[in-house]
């Protein structure tokens, strides 16, 4: 599989920067990894829903999934 680089080059709509809070350990239940991100009290946060996003670690992107809410899929 080849990555969509013109994702890569997009210009961000919206950028969440936060520290890593830890969760409660549901994602490991299904083999998949999260990121909590304490967001504060930021009143300028988009709707809640799920969002298709770019997740930046150091220096590498990956696609990813976003989530604005609670307990999603749970």
């Amino acid at each position: 599989m080849t990555k969509p680089d013109h994702i890569f080059k997009m210009k961000p709509l919206y950028t969440l920067r936060g520290k890593e809070i830890r969760g409660k350990g549901r994602g490991k239940v299904y083999d998949m990894p999260t990121a909590n991100i304490d967001a504060g009290s930021r009143g300028d946060l988009p709707e809640l829903g799920v969002y298709a996003s770019l997740t930046t670690v150091e220096n590498d992107r990956f696609i990813s999934v976003t989530n604005i809410g609670y307990r999603p899929s749970v």
